[in-house]
C-alpha cells in the first residue's frame, strides 16, 4: 500500500465522522425514574374505587382499580418520568384530584385513608436523596380517630403516638430490630398488636399505619419501603 492511502485509511479510522457515522450520544445526562404505588385503606367504602393519570389527548393511564374496599388495596411500584402530576381517584361517581410531584431516583408511596368521612391522602418518600444517610426512617400514621399507638423496638417500649397523627423516627442502623406496634382499644379488651423485624442496615424507610378493617376494628400494619440498601 503506498504511503499516502495508508495514511488516508489511518484518519478514517480514526474519525468515526469521516466514515459517515455519527459518534453516539451520551447517556450520562438521562435522568433515573422516579418509583410510584398506592397503598389504599378504604375498607369502609363499599364503592368502586380507582386511581388514573389523565394523560393528554389520551386514555387516563390506570393506576388501581376495585370494586369495593373491604380490603387493602396495594400497588407494586411503577417507573415515572420525573414530572408534578396530577392523579385522580375515584370512589363512586366523585373525583378527587391529589396533586403528586416525583424526584429523579426516589420511591414514593400514595397513602389513602379516611378519617371522619373524609378523604386523607399523604405522599410519603421512600428512599431519600442521599443513599448514604445512616439509620432507618420510620414513619407512623396512626388514623385511629379514639385510638392512642405504642411503638416498641427492640423489646422497650419507646413512645406513644395520639390519634390522627404522623411522626417519622430514624432508627440507628445495628441490623435486625423486632418492632411491636400495638393499637390501644378506648372501650377495655385486649389491643391489637402487629410484629415484625426489619434490618435497619438495609432497609432505608418503614411504614407503620393504624387504619380500621371492614369490621372497623382498628390494627396496625406495618411494611419495608423502597429498594434495599
Amino acid at each position: 500500500m503506498k504511503p499516502a492511502v495508508l495514511v488516508l485509511c489511518l484518519l478514517a479510522a480514526s474519525f468515526p465522522a469521516l466514515r459517515g457515522t455519527e459518534p453516539s450520544a451520551p447517556e450520562s445526562n438521562k435522568k433515573p425514574s422516579a418509583h410510584f404505588r398506592i397503598r389504599a385503606f378504604l375498607m369502609d367504602e363499599k364503592q368502586a374505587i380507582s386511581v388514573a393519570l389523565p394523560q393528554p389527548n389520551a386514555e387516563p393511564l390506570a393506576l388501581l382499580s376495585a370494586s369495593n374496599g373491604k380490603n387493602p388495596i396495594n400497588t407494586p411500584y411503577e417507573e415515572f418520568p420525573p414530572k408534578e402530576m396530577k392523579v385522580d381517584v375515584a370512589i363512586g361517581g366523585k373525583i378527587h384530584e391529589v396533586d403528586v410531584k416525583l424526584d429523579a431516583g426516589i420511591f414514593y408511596t400514595l397513602l389513602l385513608c379516611r378519617e371522619g368521612g373524609r378523604l386523607v391522602t399523604r405522599l410519603l418518600q421512600d428512599t431519600f436523596p442521599d443513599p448514604a444517610e445512616p439509620g432507618c426512617h420510620v414513619r407512623v400514621c396512626n388514623f385511629g380517630s379514639d385510638r392512642k399507638a405504642i411503638l416498641s423496638v427492640g423489646g422497650n417500649a419507646m413512645r406513644q403516638f395520639d390519634p390522627n397523627t404522623f411522626t417519622e423516627l430514624v432508627l440507628p442502623p445495628d441490623g435486625k430490630v423486632p418492632i411491636n406496634v400495638s393499637v390501644l382499644n378506648p372501650k377495655g379488651g385486649y389491643p391489637a398488636n402487629s410484629n415484625v423485624v426489619i434490618n435497619t442496615k438495609s432497609a432505608q424507610a418503614v411504614s407503620v399505619v393504624i387504619v380500621p378493617d371492614y369490621r372497623g376494628n382498628f390494627r396496625p400494619r406495618v411494611w419495608m419501603d423502597g429498594a434495599s440498601r
